[in-house]
């Protein structure tokens, strides 16, 4: 009977290990072994399984989404420019989040929305950074980065 027990202990230690091998092989920076790291990958393709990234945004408290705003969705030369910052983005694992504020009257608007999609940092791309535009950032403490220009007083 003692020998059945052992052989129950170390079978439920092998599953408690193997699953908790599951979510570790999906996050990055993580050590799993290279033969666990097939076996789950395998399984997870058979499975068609995908790890919830949005799942873990809530622990890492990191959405990896960058804001993209701009007034100038209308200029051509800035449309190659988000071709170009976008495809960069999502080739570094990061989400492009596009705001449009051609026409905005109320930056807050934009800035609350931003905030509602908890972006990491925002790339302001325009020749000019409107003042209350910038206020409105600095207030809801988004980090920002001014592309292309210069700030307006």
């Amino acid at each position: 009977m003692k020998n059945i027990q052992v052989v129950k202990l170390k079978a439920a230690q092998g599953d408690v290990a193997e699953r908790a091998a599951v979510p570790r092989t999906f996050a990055p920076g993580t050590s799993v072994s290279k033969k666990m790291r097939r076996r789950v990958e395998k399984a997870a393709n058979h499975l068609g399984y995908a790890p919830n990234i949005i799942a873990r945004n809530l622990t890492t408290r990191q959405t990896k989404m960058i804001g993209l705003v701009s007034d100038n969705f209308n200029n051509p030369v800035f449309l190659e420019v988000f071709n170009l910052l976008t495809r960069g983005l999502q080739e570094r694992g990061l989400r492009p989040f596009l705001v449009n504020l051609s026409g905005e009257t109320e930056p807050e608007k934009s800035v609350l929305l931003l905030q509602k999609y908890n972006v990491d940092v925002v790339i302001f791309a325009s020749s000019t950074l409107p003042t209350k535009i910038a206020k409105a950032f600095k207030d809801a403490d988004l980090p920002v980065v001014h592309a292309f220009g210069r700030i307006l007083s």
